[in-house]
């Protein structure tokens, strides 16, 4: 998934995830390591002109849950993806970001990563 993301884009990107893992570990970890294979750089949780949606949608009853909530209210992206791509059990939503899309913040109170002491 990571590699893919990287492949496809030739320029600096941010990046958020959504798992029911919470905070994400394994796709935080996997986007890190495929980085230093690559010249550009993936900054997470921050918006950029080109921007990736990286979930992992939980089940409830056999049905995937919707994103649309997350996207919206909490990384706060209102324009539609560019692309979408079904990566195993990942969606991959890119978003071209125009200048008005990137000022609108993110919820700052969005869990990004643990820090353990």
């Amino acid at each position: 998934m990571a590699r893919t993301i990287f492949l496809h884009t030739n320029e600096d990107f941010g990046y958020y995830i959504y798992s029911p893992e919470l905070f994400g570990y394994s796709p935080r970890y996997a986007m890190e390591y495929v980085q230093k294979e690559f010249r550009h750089k993936a900054i997470p949780f921050e918006k950029k002109p080109t921007t990736y949606l990286i979930m992992i949608p939980s089940l409830h009853n056999g049905v995937a849950e919707d994103m649309t909530w997350w996207k919206t209210e909490e990384v706060r992206i209102a324009t539609s993806a560019a692309s979408v791509h079904k990566i195993g059990s990942y969606v991959v939503e890119k978003y071209i970001l125009s200048p008005e899309d990137i000022a609108v913040m993110s919820n700052p109170l969005l869990i990004q990563d643990i820090h353990f002491r």
